[in-house]
């Protein structure tokens, strides 16, 4: 960490009335956002910098986690700073402050989340999807928007991939950037004709429920100690139709980790155990089951596309690691 970095969490701390004169912190891995576990002399706390995110967005977060205390839905406590509120606002980004939870890491290596786990994971999901969150104010994902800046990112990937083929020195990053741009090239009239059919796919026409927007492995923690499973990192959350969230988070928690995991062979046995959970809560019949194949198809070639493109065009290699 660098000076000014360490001065800056001296600060959002004092911010929450936390005692920031002995501590350590080390930063902890995120895609989209810079994460700090912070060990004080009696807690530990998890705070958490916004970098793409409106001031209006993250109140929206801030309305939701308000109502998130008030249902069945576990989230890591938030702390209140100085203002009564949950956002600090330093220097002109954006800081949230969270009781840290111990909690058992579930990792995509080592696939190892349990069968109790993926029933609690399918029950709080369906919970989720029945959540009353209209205060939030959010929108309702528009897939013709959604295709049109896939379109225009696989564009802007295949044309800067034939001006500059070495987008980086690593030799790793690009053989992988290589196969990036041969899948796209192979795709090509699959994608095309997904993107034409997509309009008549039954999900899109289903109506939005609330969605927490990455319900993966690494946004699961598990408490052993409790018995409780903590969902946490809602800055994906839009309204979707459900059987779109549902599958995704399917092939995110029940793979048999031979690939990435957005496109991994599903677990049979794990994603009935998953599903089971979920009908629970949440019932689903025959319709749903032909949606989840829809969506299967859609996000195979798809959607996955967005973040790994948008994050690789913008020099950040990371997502290529899964």
């Amino acid at each position: 960490m660098t000076a000014s970095e360490w001065d800056t969490l001296k600060k959002v701390l004092k911010e929450y009335n936390l005692d920031s004169n002995v501590f350590t912190a080390s930063e902890l891995p995120s895609f989209a956002n810079r994460v700090w576990y912070v060990k004080l002399a009696y807690e530990s706390v998890i705070v958490k910098e916004y970098f793409t995110f409106t001031r209006e967005t993250l109140q929206q977060l801030d309305i939701l986690f308000r109502v998130l205390n008030n249902v069945q839905i576990p989230v890591p406590s938030l702390y209140i700073n100085k203002q009564g509120g949950y956002l600090t606002v330093l220097e002109g980004k954006y800081y949230h402050v969270f009781k840290y939870i111990d909690h058992r890491p579930l990792t995509y290596t080592k696939l190892n989340i349990t069968d109790s786990d993926l029933e609690k994971a399918g029950r709080q999901l369906a919970r989720i999807h029945l959540l009353n969150a209209t205060d939030v104010g959010i929108m309702r994902l528009d897939f013709e928007v959604l295709n049109m800046e896939i379109t225009n990112l696989v564009n802007g990937f295949t044309t800067r991939y034939k001006k500059d083929a070495h987008f980086s020195e690593d030799k790793l990053v690009r053989e992988k950037i290589d196969f990036l741009f041969e899948y796209l090239q192979q795709t090509k009239k699959i994608r095309a004709k997904i993107l034409d059919d997509s309009r008549y796919f039954s999900f899109q026409n289903e109506p939005s429920v609330f969605t927490h927007g990455d319900y993966s492995l690494t946004n699961l923690l598990p408490d052993d100690k409790t018995k409780t499973l903590y969902v946490i990192d809602w800055d994906e959350m839009q309204w979707r139709p459900r059987m779109f969230e549902l599958q995704r988070s399917v092939g995110l928690l029940c793979g048999k980790g031979v690939c990435n995991a957005n496109l991994d062979e599903i677990n049979e046995r794990k994603a009935t155990i998953f599903l089971q959970a979920y009908s629970s809560i949440y019932p689903l019949t025959l319709k749903h089951a032909v949606q989840l194949s829809e969506v299967a198809e859609y996000t195979s070639l798809i959607y996955w596309l967005q973040f790994s493109l948008s994050q690789t065009l913008i020099g950040d290699f990371r997502i290529l690691e899964i």
